[in-house]
C-alpha cells in the first residue's frame, strides 16, 4: 500500500496522508475526524460531496470525498469490532453512492486499502470507471487504475482498466500492450468453464496479430504513429507466447521466418531464444520432418568436422543439448507402422493413408543413418553422448539394452569425473534390462579400479585426486538406482551402505576432517553425496524411529549438516535428528551409538 501511495499525486491533506503511510490508524482518524469538524462548520449541503470536473468547488470540496473514504478504510483497520462495521457501512455508503464519487483521490484510497485487505470488490472497478469518463484526458488516473488490478493480479479488472485506457489514448504505445497482457493471463488464470476465457484469448491474439502486420521491413520506412506494432525483442517473444497460448502454430512459425519479423530481422537481431521457439512450435504443430531439417542444419553448422558454409550462422551456439533431444524426438515421431509393406495382395491400389505411412518409414531410415553420422562427427560431446542415449534407448532394436549399456559406459569414462554425471546418466539408464545392468556396473567398477587401486589406503600427509572420488560417487549413485532402490537384498544393502561410508570417509580425510581435530568447513566436499547416499539408504531400510538403521541415519544427516554447510538445502534443516524424534537430540543419538567411531568404517558393517 505504501507504494501505491507514495506515488500518487499532492494529497489535499499530508498530515492524513503521513498517518496512513506509518500505520498510525488511532492518530489518522483523529485527525479525519479534527477535518470533518471543521469541513462541515458553516457548510449548508452534506459535506460528502461527489468530486467534480469543472473545480469551481476549488479545494475544499474535492478534500471531502476522499476525507470520508480515509476514514472509512482505517476504521476497517482498526481491530474493534465496532470500529469495523462502522466503517463497513461507511464504506458502503461510498460504493453505493448516486452519483458516484469520481475524486481521483477518494477512489485511489478506497483502493489502496482494499489491496491492504487481499479484497476484490467490482464496485470500486465501477467507481474507476465513472472517474475515468468523467475525467478522461487524465492520464495518471488511467495509469493508477492499471497498476491497482496488476498488483491485485485482478486479470478481468486489467483488461477493462487497459481497454479504457487504449480508448481514451489511442496513440499510447503502453496501454496498447498492457491491454494485450492482461487479456492473455486472463485466457491463461481463469477457469475453463468461465465464458469470458476464450473471448480474452482471442482479443490477445488479434491485437498482437494487428501489431505483427504494422511491422515495416525497412526501418527507413515510415511505421504506424501511433506505436501499436512490434518494435523490440521482447515484444516478439511475447507474441509468439499469445500465438501459442490459442493454437496458433503455423502463424507463429511464419512470423518467426518472415523477413520482418523473423530471426535473421532487424527484431529478432539472431536471438537464439527464437531458435529455440522455431523448434518447439515446429514440434507442437506436428512438422516433424521440418523440425528435424531444422535442428539437423544448426548441428551441422555447429559440427567440429563442418567445412560447409553455414546455414544459420550461429555456429557454435547450435551444439546444444534442447536441439539434439529436438532431433531425436523428430526422428522418433517420424516412425509411423505402415501396413502397405505388408499387404497381402499387392495388386490392391494403397489408400492415401498407407502411401504416407511408406514415405514416413523411409524417411525414419534416413533419419537413422542421419544420426549415426552426426554423432560420429561429434564423438564425445556430451550433448551428443546424452541425444545418442536417449536414442539407443528408444530403439526397438536395442530391446535388451545393450547398445544403451555400452554408450552409458562410454559417456562414464568421459564424464564420471563431473558432478553432472549422474543426473545426465539418470534418464536413460533405467531401460537397461537386468542382466545388462549387472555387467554395466560391473565394468564401471572395473574401470575404477583400474585408475584408483590405492582409493581407501590413506597415506598421511598425501591428497588424494578428488576426481576419482566423484567418480565412486557416481558408480555408487547409479548401483543404487538400478538395484537397491528396486528389490531388497539385505546382504548387498548392508555392503552397499559400507561402500558408501567408506567413499565419505575418504573424502573428509582427504580435506584434512579426522575425527577429534578441527573441522574443516566447506560448502560441499567430494563425498558428502555418499554419505547422503548411505544415510538415504539407511532410511529407506529402517523400521520405527528406534529402529539403530534410523538412529544411525540421523547421526549421519547430523554430520553432514555441520561439515558441509552447502548440504543443509538437501537434508531440509540444520539438525535433522530433532526433526525426525523431538525427544532424541543428537547428543543422545551419539550416546546411543558411542561404541560406533565415526571414522571406522568397518564398524558400519553390522548395518
Amino acid at each position: 500500500m505504501e507504494l501505491a501511495l507514495r506515488d500518487l499525486r499532492d494529497h489535499p491533506d499530508q498530515q492524513i496522508h503521513d498517518a496512513i503511510i506509518d500505520g498510525e490508524w488511532r492518530r489518522a482518524l483523529q485527525m479525519i475526524e479534527k477535518r470533518e469538524k471543521k469541513t462541515k462548520k458553516g457548510q449548508t449541503s452534506d459535506w460528502l460531496t461527489v468530486g467534480t470536473t469543472s473545480w469551481q468547488g476549488t479545494f475544499l470540496e474535492l478534500t471531502r470525498a476522499y476525507t470520508k473514504a480515509c476514514k472509512a478504510s482505517v476504521l476497517l483497520m482498526l481491530p474493534e469490532p465496532a470500529k469495523k462495521r462502522q466503517g463497513r457501512l461507511l464504506l458502503d455508503s461510498i460504493l453505493s453512492r448516486n452519483p458516484p464519487v469520481i475524486d481521483f483521490n477518494a477512489v485511489e484510497t478506497i483502493q489502496s486499502f482494499a489491496e491492504l485487505r487481499h479484497e476484490i470488490d467490482p464496485r470500486i472497478d465501477n467507481l474507476w470507471m465513472q472517474a475515468a469518463n468523467a475525467q478522461p484526458s487524465d492520464e495518471q488516473l488511467h495509469k493508477c487504475w492499471f497498476h491497482s488490478r496488476f498488483r491485485m493480479r485482478d486479470w478481468q479488472g486489467a483488461r477493462k482498466a487497459g481497454m479504457t485506457y487504449t480508448k481514451h489514448f489511442p496513440t499510447k504505445r503502453d496501454p496498447f500492450f498492457w491491454t494485450i497482457f492482461a487479456n492473455f493471463m486472463a485466457s491463461k488464470t481463469l477457469p475453463d468453464i468461465n465464458s469470458e476465457k476464450q473471448l480474452c484469448g482471442t482479443m490477445a491474439y488479434r491485437m498482437c496479430a494487428k501489431a505483427a502486420e504494422a511491422v515495416v521491413s525497412e526501418p527507413d520506412q515510415k511505421e504506424l504513429s501511433n506505436g501499436r506494432v512490434i518494435r523490440t525483442l521482447d515484444d516478439l517473444v511475447f507474441l509468439l507466447d499469445v500465438y501459442e497460448s490459442q493454437g496458433k502454430y503455423e502463424e507463429a512459425i511464419m512470423i518467426l521466418e518472415s523477413h520482418r519479423t523473423g530471426i535473421k530481422s532487424r527484431i529478432g537481431r539472431r536471438s537464439w531464444k527464437l531458435v529455440t521457439s522455431k523448434i518447439r512450435l515446429l514440434g507442437s504443430a506436428h512438422r516433424w520432418l521440418d523440425q528435424f531439417r531444422f535442428c539437423f542444419e544448426l548441428l551441422e553448422d555447429a559440427s567440429p568436422v563442418n567445412d560447409k558454409p553455414p546455414v544459420h550462422g550461429f555456429g557454435k551456439l547450435g551444439n546444444d543439448g534442447y536441439v539434439w533431444n529436438a532431433l531425436v524426438n523428430s526422428a522418433l515421431s517420424l516412425k509411423f507402422p505402415t501396413c502397405f509393406l505388408d499387404r497381402d495382395d499387392p495388386d490392391t491400389k494403397p489408400s492415401e493413408t498407407e502411401i504416407t505411412d511408406a514415405i514416413n518409414l523411409n524417411v525414419y531410415k534416413s533419419t537413422r543413418l542421419a544420426i549415426a553420422s552426426l554423432l560420429d562427427d561429434y564423438r564425445m560431446d556430451r550433448n551428443a553422448t546424452c541425444a545418442g542415449m536417449l536414442w539407443a534407448s528408444k530403439l526397438e532394436a536395442d530391446i535388451r539394452g545393450e547398445n544403451l549399456a555400452t554408450k552409458a559406459l562410454q559417456y562414464f569414462e568421459a564424464y564420471g569425473h563431473k558432478i553432472f554425471c549422474f543426473n545426465d546418466l539418470q534418464p536413460y539408464v533405467g531401460a537397461m534390462r537386468p542382466p545388462v545392468v549387472q555387467s554395466f556396473l560391473h565394468k564401471i567398477n572395473a574401470w575404477l579400479m583400474e585408475r584408483g587401486l590405492s582409493l581407501f589406503q590413506f597415506v598421511e600427509g598425501k591428497k588424494f585426486d578428488p576426481k576419482l572420488l566423484v567418480s565412486k560417487t557416481n558408480a555408487l549413485k547409479l548401483e543404487y538406482c538400478l538395484t537397491h532402490s528396486r528389490v531388497n537384498e539385505e546382504t548387498k544393502v548392508e555392503a552397499f551402505i559400507v561402500e558408501c561410508i567408506r567413499c565419505y570417509d575418504r573424502g573428509l580425510k582427504n580435506c584434512g576432517n579426522n575425527v577429534g581435530e578441527p573441522m574443516n568447513f566447506a560448502e560441499r566436499f567430494p563425498g558428502d553425496d555418499a554419505g547422503l547416499l548411505a544415510a538415504a539408504t539407511l532410511l529407506k531400510f529402517s523400521g520405527d524411529y528406534q529402529d539403530h538403521r534410523m538412529l544411525r541415519a540421523v547421526l549421519l544427516l547430523d554430520e553432514l549438516s555441520k561439515r558441509s554447510p552447502g548440504m543443509r538445502w538437501l537434508i531440509g534443516c540444520n539438525n535433522i535428528s530433532r526433526t525426525i524424534n523431538q525427544e532424541h537430540t543428537a547428543s543422545h543419538i551419539a550416546v546411543a551409538v558411542v561404541d560406533t567411531p565415526f571414522n571406522s568404517p568397518s564398524a558400519w558393517a553390522g548395518f
